[in-house]
């Protein structure tokens, strides 16, 4: 059940992203968004990444870095995968991009310089 719980919100989230990325068509917005009220429903979340505060302990894996001369911060930049909980068990570490902070010579720079 966990591994179908799975597979069906990582579509719906991919869906929605895409979606997100085209303009949708609203027939089809309205069927992805009953897609997650469902899984909502049984107590299934499923967490984007994007745009986030990376932390140390966050049940995530960051599977790239980009050093960027624009960040303040380490931030994550892209979710691959998104966490999934179901009843608040974890099932599926969300996969991520996250970028640290650079100077313009390529040293690394700390919060706050």
């Amino acid at each position: 059940m966990e591994h179908f719980i799975c597979i069906v919100a990582n579509n719906t989230w991919r869906l929605c992203k895409k979606l997100a990325d085209y303009g949708g068509e609203l027939k089809l917005i309205r069927h992805v968004d009953a897609l997650k009220n469902a899984l909502t429903d049984i107590g299934v979340c499923v967490k984007d990444h994007d745009g986030e505060r990376y932390d140390v302990g966050m049940a995530v894996k960051v599977i790239g870095w980009e050093k960027r001369p624009d960040a303040t911060k380490e931030e994550i930049v892209e979710t691959i995968k998104p966490s999934i909980r179901w009843n608040e068990k974890l099932l599926q570490w969300g996969e991520v991009i996250a970028c640290v902070p650079v100077k313009e010579d390529g040293t690394d720079r700390k919060e706050g310089e």
